[in-house]
């Protein structure tokens, strides 16, 4: 986690700038990644690290913590409605066989990967800050 360090070594920023430039550092790790030969479980798990470091040593922990949690409720609660919503137009095609019904389901079960994956987040989000 070299990248991490020098980031945290920069120092303060001005508060307006500062959430851009986390959003930037935090695609360029990605990039990074997705580069490489990573599976997406250890993408995943390197881009909580990031996030875990980013939280310990913001200057604004709680407000980081709190902002990162509502950021994961919302990318949740709407994949839920997502899910619900083709689940309820699946009953529509409950007869139906084909590539529409297949697409419904492939798109239902990747909402709840990432509902999954997402709570999997908030809940290492949580555990990081608490350890501080």
């Amino acid at each position: 986690m070299g990248l991490v360090d020098e980031f945290q070594k920069i120092g303060e920023v001005p508060r307006k700038s500062s959430d851009e430039i986390i959003r930037n550092f935090e695609e360029t790790i990605q990039n990074l990644t997705s580069k490489q030969s990573f599976t997406s479980e250890e993408k995943h798990k390197i881009m909580r690290a990031v996030k875990s470091s980013l939280l310990s040593h913001s200057s604004d922990p709680e407000k980081t913590f709190i902002n990162e949690k509502n950021r994961l409720n919302k990318l949740i609660n709407t994949s839920l409605k997502e899910a619900t919503q083709l689940e309820n137009n699946l009953g529509f095609f409950s007869n139906a066989k084909g590539k529409m019904l297949d697409d419904f389901q492939l798109k239902i079960e990747n909402h709840k990967l990432k509902i999954s994956n997402w709570r999997d987040e908030l809940k290492k989000l949580s555990e990081a800050y608490n350890q501080k």
